[in-house]
């Protein structure tokens, strides 16, 4: 490496040279080291092998760096002080996502997890597999051939969950989606409590705000609805497992903001698309239908923080304007309320 006056500062004498983190990483006759770019030695040429360790939440930034000395590692800061001394455990990277200044390690084929910020084993490497962090720090774990949630302490939540193909990260903090071998979603809780019983043929968390400001930042949590379908009909149940609308709609969508569902009962036959035949109303969060199944579509504007509703009709080429208790506001032509709405052409 040389500096742009062409004055050598680290001489060609490497069989590789890279940047590595804040250092320069080099190699000779099958072993690396660590230098500075003033040819400073941070790391004698001694490891079979460096490493960064990256951060799990999918960015480029290292929380530490892993030396390799045969079966045995270390793991130091992005400094190169010492975190932990030379052992058995292996530094796995990125194994979970989402786990702030952790590492999974394993041992003989097996895995747990290290904290970087606390330099200690939090959960002792017995796991036959780490598959997924689920939500709030919760993993899904495999011992003894079954899958089991365990928290980051190595506290067991739920003691076996085999019988379910899929555990589904979600955001809801307190409920986990889970599908069955034959396809079916349901939802349980972290003590394995059944919530919403899997025997659903789609599952939907849907987060809805009658809040402006928290449609768009994170001051106040959204409300929680799962929609559901089962042989081509759909329904509602809220985020603790009570029935918000039966399973007898052809349709439901979330408006996001205003809270409100787009909802479709009796869908006609010979409807290519949803609301086609007029039959597109409107559900608040209690399951009552508070405009009528009448029209081809009902649009929000979420850059509106009026939360004003446009319901299209289709046959009558009218749009009726309503803000967001539904309090009708006035009815214009489809035709000029396209003109008048860039938002709705886009």
């Amino acid at each position: 490496m040389v500096d742009s006056n062409n004055k050598v500062l680290i001489p060609i004498i490497y069989d590789e040279l890279s940047y590595f983190n804040r250092f320069i990483k080099v190699k000779k006759d099958n072993k690396y080291g660590l230098l500075t770019d003033n040819n400073e030695t941070v790391k004698a040429l001694i490891y079979d092998d460096i490493t960064p360790l990256s951060d799990s939440h999918g960015t480029e930034d290292n929380i530490g760096i892993v030396f390799t000395k045969g079966n045995q590692q270390q793991l130091t800061n992005e400094f190169g002080s010492i975190i932990t001394p030379f052992s058995d455990y292996r530094f796995v990277d990125n194994k979970l996502d989402y786990l702030d200044n952790m590492s999974v390690i394993e041992k003989d084929g097996k895995y747990g997890l290290f904290s970087v910020k606390e330099k200690k084993v939090l959960i002792q490497p017995i796991y036959e597999d780490m598959y997924e962090r689920i939500y709030n720090d919760s993993i899904l774990a495999q011992l003894n051939g079954k899958k089991v949630l365990i928290d980051t302490s190595g506290k067991v939540l739920v003691s076996d969950l085999s019988q379910y193909a899929a555990i589904e990260r979600s955001n809801n903090e307190n409920n986990i989606i889970v599908k069955t071998n034959d396809d079916k979603y349901g939802v349980i809780d972290y003590k394995g409590k059944t919530i919403i019983p899997a025997v659903y043929d789609s599952l939907e968390l849907q987060g809805l705000s009658n809040n402006y400001e928290a449609v768009w930042g994170e001051n106040k949590a959204p409300l929680l609805l799962y929609i559901v379908g089962k042989n081509g009909k759909h329904g509602i149940f809220a985020h603790n497992g009570s029935v918000v609308a039966p399973i007898a709609y052809d349709y439901i969508q979330s408006l996001i903001y205003p809270a409100y569902l787009a909802v479709v009962k009796d869908k006609s036959a010979d409807s290519e698309t949803v609301g086609e035949a007029n039959n597109l109303g409107l559900m608040n969060l209690s399951g009552k239908v508070v405009l009528d199944m009448k029209y081809y579509d009902v649009r929000t504007n979420l850059y509106d923080p009026e939360g004003r509703l446009y319901a299209i009709n289709s046959h009558k080429n009218i749009v009726e304007t309503y803000d967001k208790k539904l309090t009708f506001i006035k009815t214009q032509s489809l035709q000029a309320f396209i003109d008048t709405n860039e938002w709705y052409k886009e």
